[in-house]
């Protein structure tokens, strides 16, 4: 790799790229004197000082109205462009640049430092103020300069996302404009690109590789389902994360998050054709990964991205792209014929299935994301050792002890990059849920696990609307005005709230627990004499804690499931720069109950013959303050 270079493109990194393509790059127009580059991801140096490359004094952007200026054939141009014409030259995708100072708010958010900067944007670290929830904010500029196309995309993507709740897909929580510019609020992921893993480490082996493309597959095979075709599936926009708590992934292998759904295909109904904010005459997606059939500009599905993650696996595996032509064209005549296959030592079940994903011919790829996962699970390399990569099945598994292992160490390198919070998908208010209880060490004899089973949100309804404490119950309800001078319901003593009847639910509550010495929150209760019927609840500590577990009857012994997550104080709280409340959060789906708190996973345990038709909250001293509290049915998807 001593002769490859990177280029960073506006926060974005593009190549790796040979020392002539670089060179045909510059010459072109399409690396500027200012871009910067590197060799191994690490150093970077302004273009400008690297020795033989030969800028023009103007790089001609060519408008897909124009025919191509005096060049037959065009001018060989980078093949990481995510761009290109159907008139058959490549469309630059980046807008002109537009220089602009960072805003100094945003409504409703509290920026916190600049993430990257692009050539039309800016991705801020931010907090929103109303959920107290850390966020990657990223905007951009709608000004002269910046192409409509540009800025449909931006929103294009927004659209997208809120469509999809995934455990593998960067979610987004909000968008606006403000001060002139277009911004939405996304998870911010602690990590790195597979892209950069490659570069730092170089090819995967044949498991880790596939347990990553089956958590894409089920992530794009979500996003096929519910309308929305990614079309630039690649490795720099699968995202690495360390796993969180409970997660079931084997040690050594990162959680994925598919990112960068700015050239999204979102269809509405089955006969709605290309999205209308796409400029007329466009072939959408990078040149080296995207399907053939992406390049005769018709109608793409589902079965496109499973050719561009087939690709993504050629590259994962072999360490190398499967066609190294100078130009769009030589690759698009390149993946008219049979696709290159892997190398040796890579066992022959891997080749022909990366072959069969790669297949010029979408007819001759596997028919849907299930046959291809049901394939990827039967291959040797991961015998049998774990099948549930990506949505694992909801069933009954007791709560991992105190002694469990710590979760899989964070990679080598970190970046906090516009995307999420781990853990954040374990239960989201805008859709898909599943159920995190699964173990992947079975004894032999265990039967075979369940086909997954998906959630997705329905109704939800408010059980704290800001102006009434009906129909809660209990000693001393009030609501008051905190600090903040938000409505809150204040209570001492024992609160109850009546559930309404959902046989799969999630509940959400924020509160503040600094005012108390302990809280029990009380959420199922098992049949039997009330007296001595178990009941499972998260205890609130200030010394212990907060912790998952159960009791016999009210007054029992608390035994906790799992270990204990330490409870922030009030000043911890606010030297973060949030505010007092904490978050519980559980679900009720399948025949499983499954708790978070403040996004970490404290446990979870059958819910066969449970009872949860209150939301029960007992303060042992002091004053407790509830700032919101919701319920969302869960509706199985079948």
């Amino acid at each position: 790799m001593a002769n490859e270079w990177y280029i960073d493109a506006g926060g974005r990194t593009d190549g790796p790229l040979s020392e002539s393509e670089l060179r045909t790059r510059a010459a072109a127009g399409a690396l500027r004197p200012t871009d910067r580059v590197s060799r191994d991801r690490r150093t970077w140096v302004t273009a400008e000082t690297v020795p033989d490359l030969t800028f023009p004094h103007l790089a001609t952007i060519i408008s897909s109205s124009e025919p191509p200026l005096s060049v037959s054939p065009p001018a060989p141009r980078p093949l990481t462009e995510t761009v290109v014409s159907a008139s058959n030259h490549l469309l630059d995708s980046s807008a002109e640049e537009s220089a602009f100072v960072p805003l100094d708010s945003v409504p409703g958010y509290e920026l916190q430092g600049t993430l990257g900067t692009g050539a039309c944007g800016i991705v801020y670290r931010a907090v929103q103020k109303k959920l107290n929830r850390v966020v990657a904010l990223k905007t951009v500029l709608m000004a002269r300069g910046t192409t409509n196309d540009v800025i449909a995309r931006f929103e294009q993507e927004a659209v997208s996302l809120a469509r999809l709740q995934h455990p593998n897909i960067v979610a987004v929580y909000d968008c606006g404009h403000t001060e002139g510019r277009a911004f939405f609020a996304m998870e911010l992921l602690d990590g790195e690109d597979l892209s950069q893993r490659l570069a730092r480490d170089g090819p995967l082996d044949e498991r880790t590789a596939w347990l990553v493309a089956r958590q894409t597959a089920a992530a794009l095979d979500h996003a096929a389902r519910h309308g929305v075709i990614h079309r630039d599936v690649k490795p720099a926009n699968l995202f690495l994360v360390p796993p969180p708590t409970g997660f079931p992934l084997p040690a050594g292998v990162p959680m994925v998050k598919v990112t960068d759904f700015g050239l999204a295909l979102t269809q509405r109904g089955p006969d709605e054709a290309e999205s209308a904010r796409t400029t007329a005459g466009l072939i959408l997606g990078t040149p080296v990964y995207m399907a053939p059939e992406q390049f005769r500009g018709g109608p793409v599905d589902a079965l496109a991205d499973m050719y561009s993650l087939g690709v993504t696996l050629f590259h994962v595996l072999a360490g190398r792209i499967p066609f190294d032509g100078l130009t769009v064209f030589d690759v698009m005549a390149q993946k008219s014929g049979p696709p290159p296959r892997l190398p040796e030592p890579i066992s022959e079940s891997t080749v022909e299935l990366v072959a069969a994903l790669m297949a010029p011919d979408a007819k001759d790829r596997p028919a849907s994301y299930k046959d291809l996962i049901a394939r990827i699970d039967a291959l040797p390399c991961l015998d049998g050792s774990f099948s549930g990569a990506g949505f694992p099945a909801a069933r009954a598994v007791p709560a991992p002890a105190p002694d469990v292992p710590a979760p899989s160490p964070r990679p080598k390198r970190k970046r906090w990059v516009f995307a999420g919070a781990a853990g954040v998908f374990l239960l989201s208010a805008a859709a898909g849920v599943a159920v995190l209880t699964g173990a992947f060490n079975r004894p032999p004899e265990t039967a075979p696990a369940k086909a997954p089973a998906t959630y997705v949100a329905g109704a939800q309804h408010a059980l704290f609307d800001g102006k009434t404490v009906l129909p809660w119950s209990g000693k001393n309800l009030d609501i008051e005005l905190d600090g903040e001078k938000k409505s809150v319901l204040t209570g001492r003593g024992t609160v109850t709230r009546a559930l309404p009847e959902l046989p799969n639910f999630s509940v959400a509550l924020d509160l503040c627990p600094h005012e108390v010495a302990a809280v029990d929150l009380v959420l199922a209760t098992a049949d039997g004499p009330p007296a001595s019927a178990a009941q499972w609840l998260v205890r609130l500590d200030r010394v212990t804690g907060a912790a998952f577990g159960k009791r016999a009857g009210p007054t029992g012994a608390f035994e906790p499931v799992g270990s204990a997550v330490p409870l922030p104080t009030a000043k911890d709280r606010a030297d973060d720069g949030l505010s007092p409340y904490v978050q519980l959060k559980y679900a009720r789906a399948g025949d499983t109950l499954t708790v978070w708190f403040n996004r970490q996973l404290l446990g979870s345990t059958s819910d066969a013959g449970l009872r949860a038709t209150e939301l029960r909250v007992e303060v042992k001293s002091g004053l407790i303050r509830i700032e919101s509290a919701s319920i969302e049915e869960l509706v199985e998807q079948k």
